[in-house]
């Protein structure tokens, strides 16, 4: 549990730091400790944020549960933990069903575990990228005497290629959309409000 989140090929910096800088304003954290955890993710120190968390003497407040399952759902930092960001989404639905911090954890889970799938089959496919560019080394090898037999087996590989390389431009967009998704939600207001937002 916990380290950061490591992969094959490009990582996917889900949660960035410029994601976590969000106040948890209000009751839920004195005036010092709302200051203190505000510095802290503008700094990117995740483990000193989550420090003043676990000293917040309201930890099951809405907003402080959000806290932390950003904290634990942020793919480039130390904090991260899948399960214990499922955790306390389960904690806070069950506590707090009607808030909108409830909707706000909810989607962050939701981000966190489709960036995690994209990276799995970006490995994947990177890995078999390797493989059929081996395998079309081999094929010229083998092939050389039998210039017809290598051009068809250079087309079908460069085929499968092209498909494996087409696949990654599609993840890679998907992934700009999840790090827009994720930047925006630094907008949300924890003082009630949700400034645009999307779903």
């Amino acid at each position: 549990m916990g380290g950061k989140r490591t992969g094959t090929g490009e990582q996917i910096l889900f949660y960035a730091a410029p994601l976590l800088i969000l106040l948890l304003s209000g009751c839920a954290l004195h005036d010092a400790q709302e200051r203190a955890f505000s510095a802290q993710l503008r700094n990117g120190d995740a483990e000193q944020a989550r420090q003043v968390l676990d000293r917040s003497d309201r930890i099951i407040d809405d907003k402080a549960l959000f806290g932390y399952i950003l904290l634990f759902s942020d793919g480039a930092s130390p904090q991260y933990d899948p399960h214990m960001a499922q955790v306390y989404l389960d904690r806070i639905t069950a506590i707090y069903p009607e808030s909108p911090y409830t909707g706000y954890a909810a989607q962050a889970v939701r981000l966190m575990k489709r960036a995690d799938s994209a990276e799995r089959e970006r490995a994947e496919l990177n890995d078999k990228l390797l493989q059929v560019r081996k395998a079309m080394a081999d094929q010229a090898a083998a092939n050389a005497e039998s210039l017809k037999a290598l051009d068809e087996a250079e087309k079908r590989l460069a085929a499968e290629n092209r498909e494996l390389n087409d696949r990654l431009k599609a993840l890679s967009r998907e992934n700009e959309k999840l790090r827009s998704q994720q930047e925006r939600m630094k907008e949300i207001d924890l003082n009630g409000g949700r400034k645009g937002l999307g779903h």
